[in-house]
């Protein structure tokens, strides 16, 4: 765990899989209608920032400040072709 790290006005497609479907289970379980809303605005709002309008595929990340997206890495930590503010 690195808890130092900054990560400011990026988005990044794990927070659909950790963070949304904490949410939407969390909602189900509690009963609570608003928290299933917001983990569904949070689906829309991550496919809109993460999807490639050209390919239609998601980027792993995007950085808001830079507005390049970080395709996903393979095994080795490398992808070819990544944008320098991803590595």
């Amino acid at each position: 765990m690195t808890e130092q790290a900054s990560f400011a006005e990026r988005i990044w497609a794990d927070t659909v899989f950790m963070a949304v479907l904490f949410l939407a289970r969390t909602a189900r379980m509690a009963g609570d209608p608003r928290l299933a809303e917001e983990a569904l605005e949070q689906t829309l709002l991550h496919l809109r920032a993460l999807q490639d309008d050209e390919t239609g595929l998601l980027y792993h990340g995007w950085n808001c400040a830079s507005g390049t997206g970080c395709p996903r890495r393979n095994g080795t930590g490398r992808t070819r072709g990544t944008p320098s503010a991803c590595r």
